[in-house]
């Protein structure tokens, strides 16, 4: 008896990769055809250990044949029936010839010497024919898989993306980032965006025709903004400004700006790697919100805390 298949819709499997369609359920069948990424087959049975699908191919001449279940991810496959696993068809060796047997002669009755008769002389050799070789047939060369994998640029500021590119025949399965991709295009490059938010590695890995595995890796670098100061205080109270000091928290900065917390004006500029400076030309006895910021390529860190101070009475 065969199983029946459950209730709630036709069975069907969805190819997820480039992958070929054989008479049997083996790699040792034959190859009838080959199903592209993304198509949808009916499964009308399946092999005993359910490795393998046999589905309606319509370019086969008996429109039907055999594809991995591990590449064509099933539904309301459960009780699709078992059908019985078609036996190559082994190659007739013909029968050996049979060396005839040659019947020994009679032993004949010893007979008279007759008398000596002139000697013949002896025919020329003839020339004996040099046997022709036989070509040497050259074994067939393994079909070799191609990856190319690219990406550009490969580093980039905060906020940015990079183009990820890649070029993959003659294997079973691609998988960008553990997601089963196509190797090809019609026989150009597939694209992917990326906009990492840090420092990241990626990979492409190939399941190759011997189910060998194969990856490659690129890593995309992302510029930060650098860290923004801390604990800015103020020192000292001048006539026209004041004297300052703060923690660098930065190991990137190219340089440090002060600001007025109320107008958002630039004050000053400082050298990398400041930790104390002095602020003039600000206006005596007057109150001032005061915040700093790393500096560097990429742009500005976000504002360190702020501090409340009022210049010296003016003179």
């Amino acid at each position: 008896p065969t199983n029946t298949p459950a209730a709630g819709g036709i069975p069907t499997g969805a190819v997820r990769t480039d992958l070929n369609v054989r008479g049997g359920p083996g790699t040792q069948y034959p190859v009838i055809g080959r199903l592209a990424v993304g198509t949808e087959v009916e499964i009308v049975g399946q092999n005993a250990d359910a490795s393998w699908w046999y589905i309606v191919y319509q370019l086969s001449d008996t429109r039907r044949g055999w594809i991995a279940a591990e590449y064509a991810p099933s539904s309301n496959a459960a009780g699709v029936p078992l059908v019985d696993t078609p036996t190559p068809v082994p190659t007739n060796t013909p029968p050996p010839t049979q060396t005839p047997t040659v019947a020994p002669s009679a032993t004949a009755s010893p007979t008279q010497t007759p008398p000596p008769t002139a000697t013949t002389p002896a025919a020329e050799p003839t020339d004996t024919p040099v046997p022709t070789p036989t070509p040497t047939i050259a074994p067939t060369q393994p079909v070799t898989a191609t990856i190319t994998f690219l990406a550009d640029p490969l580093t980039i500021n905060q906020g940015q993306c990079t183009t990820f590119s890649w070029l993959v025949t003659n294997v079973k399965a691609v998988y960008f980032e553990g997601e089963g991709v196509a190797g090809e295009d019609n026989g150009q490059f597939v694209k992917r965006e990326e906009c990492p938010l840090k420092t990241k590695t990626y990979t492409l890995e190939v399941t190759k025709l011997d189910d060998q595995t194969e990856s490659k890796q690129i890593t995309i670098v992302v510029r930060a903004k650098p860290a923004p100061p801390a604990d800015l205080l103020v020192e000292d109270t001048l006539v026209d400004g004041f004297t300052l000091s703060w923690l660098d928290k930065s190991d990137d900065e190219t340089g440090f700006k002060l600001y007025n917390a109320d107008t958002n004006e630039a004050l000053a500029s400082f050298d990398a790697n400041t930790v104390f400076a002095t602020v003039g030309g600000l206006t005596c006895d007057t109150p001032y919100r005061l915040y700093l910021v790393a500096v560097n390529d990429v742009g500005e860190s976000a504002p360190g805390n702020i501090v409340v101070e009022q210049t010296d009475v003016c003179p």
